[in-house]
Order: structure tokens, then C-alpha cells, then sequence
């Protein structure tokens, strides 16, 4: 499972995003699990609204929880991508296949 946490400008709110979530190699490839058919990609629109009683100008939590099960993949290193309207964002989801 890989949980996002996004802080939502109040700029922001009320509005629809569009997130991309991309397994990638150590290379920036996104990666295609062995005998798979497809990329690892998830691709969804998160809007967040306003909560009453909040004060203007604050950030909003929205989090995501994307599962991944199964997937058969070749030794190495990995990481999660992240975008956010085609904006690349700096993740630290890393992980190795030993």
C-alpha cells in the first residue's frame, strides 16, 4: 500500500486536480511488471473542499491510500512517482527488490 498526503493550498480548494502516481525504475522508466500487460500507473482527480469553521488562508489534508499487490518485479531499486496537474512532485517512496 502506498499512502499520499497532499496539503491542499486554499488557493487550491474547490477545485479539481489531476494526481498521476507512476512506478519507475532507478532510471526514471516506468516500470512494467514482468509478463504484465500494462505500466504501473494510476492515474485519478482529487478535489478538496473547504471545511466549515476553517481559517482562511489554511492548508488542507487530503490522503490517498493506492494498493499494489503482486506485482512480480526484476531485482533493483524503485520508486514511486508523483504528479499533480503534470507538475512532477519530490517523493521519498523508494524501495529495493532483492
Amino acid at each position: 500500500v502506498l499512502l499520499i498526503r497532499i496539503l491542499v493550498g486554499w488557493e487550491e480548494t474547490n477545485r479539481q486536480h489531476e494526481i498521476t502516481v507512476q512506478l519507475q525504475d532507478q532510471d526514471g522508466n516506468v516500470v512494467t511488471p514482468v509478463g504484465g500487460p500494462q505500466p504501473v500507473e494510476v492515474k485519478t482527480n482529487l478535489e478538496v473542499g473547504r471545511p466549515p469553521g476553517t481559517a482562511n488562508g489554511s492548508d488542507i489534508d487530503a490522503c490517498l491510500a493506492l494498493k499494489f499487490l503482486g506485482l512480480p518485479l526484476m531485482k533493483g531499486r524503485y520508486y514511486f512517482s508523483l504528479e499533480i496537474n503534470g507538475e512532477p512532485i519530490k517523493t521519498g517512496a523508494t524501495f529495493d527488490v532483492v
